[in-house]
């Protein structure tokens, strides 16, 4: 469906912008997600969207555990996530 297009699209930062573009589409258009924030900090540096969109591309290239996805995101994606946190 939408997810599997999201993930096939060929733009720029491939398909964990595509994901991240799609997660914040999503947080947009549904209210229950906007009005719950995954952290008490009001004003983050890195969004629930952003972590929302590494954890499930984590989960698409089988990266099973955060300690994996971490790894592969800050090896093969950290210029597309500046304010990636410390694991």
């Amino acid at each position: 469906g939408k997810f599997a297009e999201c993930y096939n699209d060929n733009r720029a930062g491939g398909p964990v912008i595509a994901l991240y573009d799609y997660v914040c589409r999503c947080y947009d258009t549904n209210p229950d997600l906007r009005s719950h924030r995954q952290s008490n900090n009001y004003c983050p540096n890195f969004t629930d969207q952003a972590l929302m969109a590494i954890y499930l591309f984590g989960l698409i290239e089988q990266r099973v555990t955060f300690s994996q996805t971490y790894k592969y995101i800050c090896d093969n994606w950290a210029d597309w996530f500046p304010q990636l946190p410390s694991y």
